[in-house]
């Protein structure tokens, strides 16, 4: 599936929006408007909706889907539909891409992924695996992607918060909705730290259907998904189907047999439908191409020859990341965490914008930096 931006994608744009603000976020006719090429076709689908969901006029609805857009923004909120630059391409995998609500970095959702998922209810070794897993994902260079939910999801999701790492929270209650309300810490440093995404623009009435469409999200946004426990019939195994369907690797750690709560990984790799993995190193495979590098266990980043720093502005020393900041923001304005990510998250990040910031060198202006 694919969409053209060309000069009615703004006004379609809008359209979806309100769609997807006034109908179930998942219906048909969002991503339809978005495909549409003509005006006539655009005005004979829109006739065909207003008959059935007694919407208003087309410009009128188009205008409603920009103050809803607006209204997003003015809570730190991004709408991102099929089309959009920061789009994640791996969505166009899904038979209809929804359209999402980011809080955090949208630009994350570009970023190379993997979901680590499982039961609600755990057992004493994948209370031990899940940290090691997640340790080995984020030092391959990946952020680590998952549900936000108790068990599996959670542990995963606080290894990275304990190594000071990106993570992605896939929500299927809305960006506003934390649920359960057990993992706030978790949502919270999300918001600040990656980003809280879900396809849902408000708190559904009842949980249940919505989360089989989150893990589709989940598996969709990630290289690929490692199950660390489930039952058969678990939540887990859909996301492991998703992948499947979506062409991605599906791995599965090695938990104890006779267990019910172990079974549903068990029978995706019997059935061939998953790899079983036993050991750090079968993560081997899911190594990305990426020139930085961290050594496991330290989480310490490859040591890059230093440069003879450059004498500037009031003497101040321009060292890599200040030099790579000062790039950045020569280019267009960015907030705190999008310069962190187009910088490759260095250790010496925030130390680098203070002194920048104390220099003179770059300020901070209604939400962003910029160069003076």
């Amino acid at each position: 599936m694919t969409y053209t931006v060309d000069c009615d994608h703004s006004t379609r744009r809008s359209l979806a929006i309100f769609l997807w603000k006034h109908l179930d976020s998942s219906h048909p006719a969002i991503t339809e408007i978005l495909e549409l090429q003509t005006i006539q076709g655009l005005e004979e689908r829109w006739r065909e909706l207003q008959e059935l969901h007694a919407l208003p006029c087309i410009q009128s609805a188009c205008s409603q889907g920009k103050e809803i857009e607006f209204e997003c923004k003015a809570r730190n909120k991004s709408i991102l539909c099929p089309g959009d630059p920061l789009y994640p391409p791996k969505l166009y995998d899904m038979h209809r891409p929804p359209v999402l609500c980011v809080c955090g970095n949208p630009g994350i959702l570009r970023s190379l992924q993997i979901a680590i998922v499982g039961s609600r209810k755990t057992i004493d070794e994948a209370n031990k695996i899940t940290p090691m897993i997640a340790d080995d994902v984020i030092c391959r260079g990946f952020i680590i992607t998952s549900g936000g939910a108790l068990g599996i999801d959670a542990l995963a999701h606080r290894q990275a918060i304990k190594r000071n790492q990106p993570t992605i929270v896939v929500s299927a209650t809305g960006v506003d909705n934390i649920y359960p309300k057990e993992n706030a810490d978790i949502f919270d440093y999300a918001k600040q730290n990656g980003a809280i995404v879900s396809q849902y623009n408000k708190p559904p009435q009842r949980h249940s259907p919505n989360f089989p469409r989150r893990n589709d999200i989940i598996a969709a946004l990630s290289q690929a998904t490692i199950i660390i426990q489930s039952k058969i019939g678990g939540g887990a195994l859909y996301t492991a189907k998703a992948a499947n369907r979506f062409n991605r690797p599906v791995l599965v750690a090695a938990m104890p047999g006779f267990n019910d709560l172990t079974e549903g990984g068990w029978q995706l790799v019997k059935t061939q439908k998953a790899k079983l993995i036993s050991d750090l190193q079968d993560l081997n495979a899911l190594t990305p191409q990426t020139q930085q590098t961290i050594h496991f266990g330290t989480f310490q980043e490859h040591v890059i020859p230093a440069q003879k720093p450059t004498l500037t502005h009031n003497n101040t020393q321009l060292t890599p990341t200040k030099n790579d900041i000062i790039e950045l923001l020569a280019k267009s304005p960015m907030t705190r965490d999008q310069i962190r990510t187009n910088t490759q998250y260095p250790n010496d990040f925030d130390e680098a914008v203070l002194e920048l910031e104390l220099a003179g060198m770059i300020q901070f202006v209604a939400g962003r930096y910029c160069k003076p």
